[in-house]
């Protein structure tokens, strides 16, 4: 647990913006609901804060379209700057427009801030390395709640007209202390402005658009933030009973936030995925049963969690797929504006099922929504899979033996539990200058290996993988599943070859590749 939540430089250096982004985010979502509905009515500042959302989605997708086209960094800088004080300036403007101006004021805030989260996003894609992502997302987007939750609810929960002042000042001071936070606080000075150039798998390229990753991972999105949303609709409206028994449920958002990011570096994102979906439906039936009460309040928290897991492997799985793709900061935008779009197309979609049918049809369409996205994430994964492990077999070469042996294999061998290679060992292992052009040969030597010795679908996998010379963490990464799995297929291998180590097994696998040449 110690090396999950141990946080370096670079972490940090996304953190104390994104933590802050979190924070002016939840805070002008709650000042736009009091101002437009002191202003404008209940009717229509439900209406302006689901477009609110939505033009903040638009502003991230675009700022993110701009960041790919790899701009000056001079120019970025300015930009980051003028959105900053822009937005600082609309959010105070906020506490003195009235009606058509107040909506405008809205609706302009939520576009130009987009490109703190569009940029942070790519900052994380390629600056952070894969198994340190899901703890930095999950602990900066904790960190921004759990001070909103203080402030605005803890500390200062009245809604009266002197404090929504201070409110709208301190959300404007907030989104400063962002811009300030990009450009000048030391920590982040030195790593928040890198060069536009990918620091990720260099043996993963970018490849011509693939459709099928994104389609599917919009489909799943749509089934879970649709069922989100009406929950979150249908608990506000009639089960909880009102904001002020909703808001404690903060607690299990933050803590889902926390653990969600844990757990995809530790564990990989499938199982955290479908238990997501399952904390989703376990919490909507258990509201079902007592609309006030214990159990409701319960069923609602394990919706918050269910939300922040998914929130957390879903933009992880979005960066997974933006390298195979030409536009990465695109990519990985998506995952944050879809949820925010689906979510409040979900409000909408309950608020009219609510009215049309009763609640018992919001329960209803929530669980099929569901049912239908859930078999879509083993589809997902397999797909992931098979991407990976062929963009590798095409982009990194073959690892054979070394011809020096003056070593001792006793000293050097790689013991049967599979640790991580010594410094040592890595002499045993070289590139072969001709190996990139014997590619075919070599997976072909690998799958008939494979079927001598009855190997299944993913021992084959990291068996290729092995000879391509990555770590078990790498491989752990590539087929998305924990690193104690991938030593548990290394070891049901080397127990069906009668093999002591990695080394002996791929021994064996060369010596029938240079058999068959």
């Amino acid at each position: 647990m110690r090396d999950y939540l141990s946080i370096n430089r670079v972490q940090l250096a996304y953190i104390i913006p994104a933590c802050l982004y979190t924070l002016w985010q939840a805070s002008i979502g709650w000042l736009n609901h009091y101002w437009t509905f002191v202003t404008l009515g209940r009717e229509s500042a439900a209406l302006l804060y689901i477009a609110f959302f939505l033009a903040h989605a638009i502003g991230i997708a675009a700022f993110a379209w701009w960041l790919d086209h790899s701009p000056d960094i001079t120019r970025v800088k300015k930009a980051v700057l003028i959105s900053s004080l822009l937005t600082a300036f609309l959010t105070t403007a906020m506490a003195y427009g009235a009606r058509e101006m107040l909506a405008l004021i809205c609706l302009l805030s939520g576009l130009v801030s987009g490109l703190f989260m569009a940029y942070l996003s790519y900052f994380v894609f390629n600056k952070i390395p894969a198994n340190q992502r899901g703890i930095t997302i999950g602990l900066s987007a904790a960190l921004g709640v759990a001070l909103h939750f203080v402030v605005f609810v803890l500390l200062v929960p009245q809604q009266d007209g002197s404090i929504l002042y201070g409110k709208t000042y301190f959300t404007a001071l907030v989104v400063l202390l962002l811009g300030a936070s990009a450009l000048y606080l030391p920590v982040c000075r030195d790593y928040l402005w890198p060069d536009y150039e990918k620091d990720a798998n260099p043996n993963i390229k970018p490849e011509v658009l693939r459709p099928g990753l994104v389609i599917l991972l919009l489909l799943i999105l749509t089934g879970f933030f649709l069922s989100f949303g009406m929950q979150d609709y249908a608990a506000s409206v009639f089960w909880l009973g009102g904001e002020d028994y909703l808001v404690y449920t903060r607690l299990f958002l933050i803590a889902g936030l926390i653990g969600g990011g844990i757990l995809c570096d530790q564990s990989g994102k499938h199982m955290v995925l479908n238990a997501s979906f399952s904390l989703l439906a376990m919490g909507f039936i258990s509201m079902a049963f007592q609309y006030k009460g214990a159990y409701s309040f319960i069923g609602y928290s394990c919706v918050q969690m269910a939300g922040a897991v998914f929130s957390v492997g879903s933009r992880l799985l979005f960066m997974d797929a933006a390298q195979f793709y030409k536009k990465p900061a695109l990519i990985c935008s998506l995952g944050l504006v879809f949820p925010l779009v689906l979510k409040q197309v979900g409000i909408i979609s309950a608020e009219i099922l609510y009215k049309t049918f009763g609640n018992v049809s919001i329960f209803i369409v929530s669980l099929l929504a569901i049912l239908a996205a859930l078999p879509l994430v083993s589809i997902l994964f397999e797909k992931f899979r098979d991407t990976i492990f062929t963009s590798l077999r095409m982009h990194t070469p073959a690892l054979e033996l070394s011809s020096s042996s003056d070593y001792s294999p006793d000293e050097h061998s790689i013991p049967a539990d599979c640790p991580e290679p010594t410094k040592t060992e890595a002499v045993l292992v070289e590139i072969q200058p001709d190996a990139a052009s014997d590619q075919v040969s070599w997976a072909d030597t690998a799958k008939t290996f494979a079927e001598k010795y009855h190997f299944n679908p993913r021992e084959s996998q990291v068996l290729e993988l092995t000879l391509h010379g990555l770590s078990i963490a790498d491989m752990a990464q590539s087929l998305m599943i924990a690193e104690s799995t991938v030593k548990q297929y290394i070891r049901q291998m080397l127990r069906k070859t009668e093999t002591k180590n990695r080394r002996e097994l791929l021994s064996m696998l060369i010596k029938e590749q240079s058999a068959n040449l």
